[in-house]
């Protein structure tokens, strides 16, 4: 799929862009991303942007790739808002909604987002299914893309990197499965999208200690430590 926006292909399905995902509208538990717009977070010795000009954006040290900046991008950025679909209660439908752009706290990386796999899983989060869920929330644990900016103490990750977060999305490090190893079977384990803001949106911020750090895009569902 995309992202020219409206029909595609003699499809009946209208499809809204937002950002960085195209989302078929209007579709309930139908949602399909993929890598998309941005370039405004590029740096170094990159141009200055051009709206609605194809622009390279930073994807690791010696390596860019060319996309399409879209307008309404770099105005929602130069204004600390991003898009996202969220559900604003168990049971709800999912919407498209503007946000404010999050910022990481100490420990934690933003990733701007080029793709978010659909899983089931994410069921449990729309329909409310998992024991204390907070709403409103954005679903999405299957998560590819470019750290943008870093929390403090975080030590071995920087901005320009690429990364994946999948169902682990963090452990504490003081139950007894932590202490023995077992990380993925914490008993506070944290999941994107469930425990916080997943990656149905140009971008989240998620813990370092869930990171994977990624050349290509993988599926990430069952990724552990």
């Amino acid at each position: 799929m995309t992202g020219n926006g409206g029909m595609e292909n003699g499809s009946a399905w209208p499809r809204t862009r937002f950002g960085s995902l195209d989302v078929l509208a209007d579709v309930p538990h139908e949602l399909s991303a993929q890598i998309g717009d941005g370039g405004e977070d590029a740096t170094g010795d990159d141009v200055a942007l051009d709206p609605g000009e194809p622009q390279f954006d930073l994807v690791e040290p010696g390596r860019v790739s060319r996309r399409e900046v879209q307008p309404d991008t770099i105005k929602r950025r130069a204004m600390g808002k991003m898009r996202a679909v969220q559900v604003a209660q168990g049971g709800g439908a999912l919407e498209l909604v503007e946000r404010e752009m999050p910022e990481p706290t100490q420990g934690e990386v933003r990733v701007r987002v080029e793709a978010c796999g659909v899983c089931h899983s994410d069921s449990l989060t729309v329909e409310g299914q998992w024991p204390g869920l907070s709403f409103p929330r954005i679903p999405g644990h299957e998560i590819a893309g470019i750290i943008d900016a870093v929390g403090t103490g975080v030590v071995g990750w920087s901005a320009g990197q690429r990364v994946g977060v999948g169902w682990f999305g963090g452990h504490c490090g003081r139950c007894e499965p932590c202490r023995r190893g077992w990380l993925i079977d914490c008993r506070n384990l944290r999941i994107p999208g469930i425990s916080y803001d997943g990656g149905y949106a140009d971008a989240m911020v998620a813990p370092a200690d869930a990171l994977a750090a990624m050349r290509v895009s993988a599926i990430l569902c069952n990724w552990e430590p």
